[in-house]
C-alpha cells in the first residue's frame, strides 16, 4: 500500500497510519484469542511448535520479544498470541505493540519510500510469475522430502 500510495496520489501518512492501526487490531485480536484459549484453533494447523517456541522467547525476554518480532506479520501474530496464553497484562501488550507498529512500520515506509517505486518496474506480471512458480516447486520438494523422512521414520520404528 505504502509503495503504491507514494507513486500514486495517496496520502502516505495516511496510508501508513492505517496499516498501523489495522496491524494493532489484529494484534489484539490474536491477544484475545491466546487470552481466551481460542488459539486451540490455531493448533489444529499444525501451529503449536511455532507457538510453544514463542512462548519460550516471551517467558525468557519478556515484552520487549514483541519490540523484536513485530517485524513481519506473521511472526507477531505468533508473538501477540503467545502473549495472551501467558496472559501478559493487556496494558503491558498494547503499549509494546504500539511502540513496535510505529518503529517497524516507520522502518519499513522509509525502506519502501527509497526502493519502492523500483521494485515495481522490477516486480511485474511475468516477474511474478516466475517466483511464484519457483515457490511452489521448491514447497513441493520440502513437502516430498518431508512426507518420506516421516515414512521412513514410521518404517524404522514399526519394522515389518
Amino acid at each position: 500500500g505504502t509503495t503504491f500510495a507514494i507513486t500514486g496520489h495517496q496520502s502516505v501518512l495516511l496510508t501508513v497510519a492505517l496499516i498501523t492501526f489495522c496491524y494493532f487490531l489484529t494484534s489484539y485480536l490474536n491477544f484475545l484469542l491466546g487470552k481466551y484459549g481460542w488459539y486451540k484453533l490455531l493448533l489444529k494447523f499444525g501451529l503449536k511448535k511455532e507457538i510453544d517456541k514463542m512462548q519460550h522467547r516471551l517467558e525468557k525476554y519478556g515484552p520487549k520479544i514483541i519490540l523484536v518480532s513485530y517485524f513481519h506479520p506473521q511472526v507477531g501474530s505468533l508473538t501477540a498470541t503467545s502473549a495472551g496464553i501467558l496472559h501478559l497484562p493487556t496494558r503491558v501488550f498494547l503499549a509494546y505493540s504500539l511502540l513496535a507498529f510505529m518503529l517497524w512500520n516507520s522502518f519499513w515506509t522509509l525502506m519502501l519510500y527509497l526502493v519502492g517505486p523500483q521494485m515495481l518496474k522490477i516486480v511485474n506480471f511475468q516477474n511474478l510469475m516466475i517466483i511464484i512458480g519457483a515457490w511452489i516447486i521448491g514447497m513441493g520438494f520440502i513437502f516430498y522430502f518431508k512426507a518420506r523422512k516421516q515414512k521412513v521414520a514410521t518404517e524404522v520404528a514399526i519394522p515389518n
